[in-house]
């Protein structure tokens, strides 16, 4: 299966999700080389876990990725699960103290990985979006600016994950249907 595999599957009430799918693969109107696409969409396909659209992604990202891109993607998914958990917990705790507190967690993977720092960057700021935290959108967002990409292209890895999100809830709106909706007749009242 391939992305267009994916856009075939998708319902007649998923047509926004198509074309933002379409916009995005095929006609590649996003401020983002292929590399970066695939390696931003594997990481949040990754996150989400939904087998489906993850071997949708990962037939074509195997065309721009070598395996050290798509172990980094595994890397920033599984480490941004416990990143942005954490940080999520420190926002909404409500008490400055623990964000003063090291969070003494592991975190040596993001930085040893044999990908350049910006890439691993942006892989972390596609799955951060994904998971609401703020401080890690923040941190990701600030490295790459810093490392040249635009705000139009950190917009676009933000769309990404939104657009591969709304995929997999129309995939799975489909997939756990047990009936079709029926309206009753009001002259059955």
């Amino acid at each position: 299966m391939s992305i267009l595999g994916i856009i075939r599957k998708l319902p007649d009430y998923a047509a926004d999700i198509k074309g933002n799918l379409i916009s995005i693969f095929e006609e590649n109107k996003v401020a983002l080389d292929q590399k970066q696409l695939y390696g931003v969409s594997l990481a949040v396909a990754y996150s989400l876990k939904h087998e489906q659209l993850l071997n949708g992604i990962r037939a074509e990202a195997k065309l721009y990725l070598e395996e050290v891109d798509a172990n980094a993607c595994k890397i920033a998914a599984t480490m941004m699960a416990m990143t942005n958990t954490y940080y999520k917990f420190v926002e909404r705790a409500g008490d400055s103290a623990y964000e003063n507190m090291e969070s003494e967690l592991n975190m040596l993977s993001l930085s040893s990985t044999e990908v350049p720092k910006e890439e691993m960057d942006l892989y972390c700021l596609g799955v951060s979006i994904l998971n609401a935290c703020k401080h890690c959108i923040a941190v990701h967002s600030k490295g790459m600016l810093a490392a040249g990409l635009s705000k139009d292209a950190i917009r676009d890895v933000a769309k990404i994950a939104s657009v591969l999100q709304a995929a997999v809830n129309a995939l799975e709106i489909e997939r756990m249907r047990s009936y079709d909706f029926v309206v009753r007749d009001a002259s059955m009242d």
